[in-house]
């Protein structure tokens, strides 16, 4: 995809173009003061992971979009604002059209920087994308792994 920069644009027209309104949240430098146009602050403080505006074009315009989405409430253990989440599952397939690399990366994301796989492995089947990344045998078993657990472990060589 293509990105355009225009510096004719207002700030609050550059965070409209954002996709969560956790991540359409800017300072102003002069004030300080926080420009919050879509309750980004709102929703982070509520730990709700909402599209800005309709959820439907932000992930038409790139469906990583909703592993992105998959990936944060997994590591912040956040819910999806329902019609987000209606909009993930209508448009779940949509994500086999990214490259496997940033399919991945979310992934890996995901997994590495949470404590369980749990909120994961609910949002995955929720919404169908466990059917659409890993087919109809998709049985997923969700491990939390203690640090008390690691450290007990040890291995004989």
């Amino acid at each position: 995809f293509n990105v355009k920069t225009d510096k004719s644009l207002s700030v609050e027209e550059d965070l409209s173009r954002r996709d969560g309104t956790f991540n359409a949240i800017a300072m102003d430098v002069e004030t300080g003061e926080f420009i919050d146009p879509f309750d980004g602050i709102g929703d982070l403080q509520r730990k709700v992971i909402k599209a800005v505006r309709d959820p439907y074009e932000r992930f038409e315009e790139d469906p990583l979009r909703i592993l992105r989405f998959v990936q944060f409430a997994s590591r912040f253990k956040f819910s999806i604002e329902e019609k987000t989440f209606e909009a993930m599952k209508m448009k779940a397939e949509t994500v086999l059209t990214c490259a496997s690399e940033r399919i991945h990366a979310e992934f890996m994301k995901a997994f590495e920087k949470s404590d369980s796989t749990e909120t994961l492995c609910e949002i995955l089947i929720e919404s169908g994308l466990d059917h659409v990344l890993f087919g109809d045998d998709f049985d997923p078993m969700s491990y939390n792994i203690s640090e008390e657990v690691v450290q007990s472990t040890s291995f004989l060589y």
